[in-house]
């Protein structure tokens, strides 16, 4: 996939996202959270865009090193895509898992009930186990976090799986990424193999889960994110 598809792909997710930003607490995770995923959404289409110049040999050797050559071209844009492409996965996710934490801290009576130190656990407090009454989400939902927290694992090994096999089926009608289904696997002791669309369309339903569950927090119930202490 080139870079022009990958800038519409992003600006699709980046538009759904900004449409979901309607929580009117301006302090509240549901606000924060949805905001601070577009921003970081955002620097990935520029990031995108801004690549697209690598493909260039003179914009390379002018502004970067005259001692690159034509044929380094296509290492250049392979590293630099694999390195925003990182940046963006990491962000997200710190994004999505400060907000699973701070919707069990708000909630959890005693410390370490609901947050616990694996966040897998904690995913599972606070959805499969109706220790908060009111989160309602489907085991294929839960399913799909528990990936995107397998998948974040490989990033300890470079890439590759190094526990069990995993799988997941992804099969959204109305995905702004893709509406056909998608298998995404991980492979033990194998490099994770998941393509650009696939990863795209794992960060929208995550974020679409995290909407959902926001959805069925009690909006009396103020839980101040962490960045808005430090003046976001």
């Amino acid at each position: 996939m080139n870079y022009l598809q990958k800038i519409d792909n992003i600006g699709n997710l980046l538009n759904f996202i900004n449409s979901q930003n309607n929580f009117p607490d301006y302090e509240d995770i549901r606000n924060i959270t949805v905001d601070a995923f577009a921003q970081n959404t955002q620097n990935y289409l520029i990031a995108l865009n801004l690549a697209n110049n690598l493909n260039n040999i003179e914009f390379i050797q002018n502004e970067i090193s005259d001692q690159f050559v034509e044929h380094d071209l296509e290492i250049i844009n392979f590293n630099f895509d694999g390195f925003i492409k990182d940046a963006f996965f990491v962000k997200s996710f710190i994004l999505f898992e400060n907000h699973i934490r701070q919707i069990a801290l708000f909630y959890e009576l005693t410390p370490n009930t609901l947050n616990v130190q694996s966040i897998n656990t904690t995913i599972k407090n606070i959805t499969g186990q109706n220790k908060i009454s009111f989160i309602n989400i489907s085991e294929s939902e839960i399913e799909i976090l528990l990936f995107y927290c397998y998948l974040r694992n490989t990033m300890h090994n470079i890439g590759f799986q190094t526990q069990a096999d995993k799988q997941i089926n992804l099969n959204d009608v109305n995905s702004v990424i893709s509406n056909e289904n998608h298998t995404l696997k991980l492979t033990q002791n194998s490099a994770n193999e998941i393509t650009f669309t696939e990863f795209i369309l794992l960060i929208e339903q995550v974020f679409k889960i995290l909407i959902k569950i926001d959805s069925q927090l009690p909006k009396t119930d103020k839980i101040e994110h962490k960045l808005n202490t430090i003046g976001y």
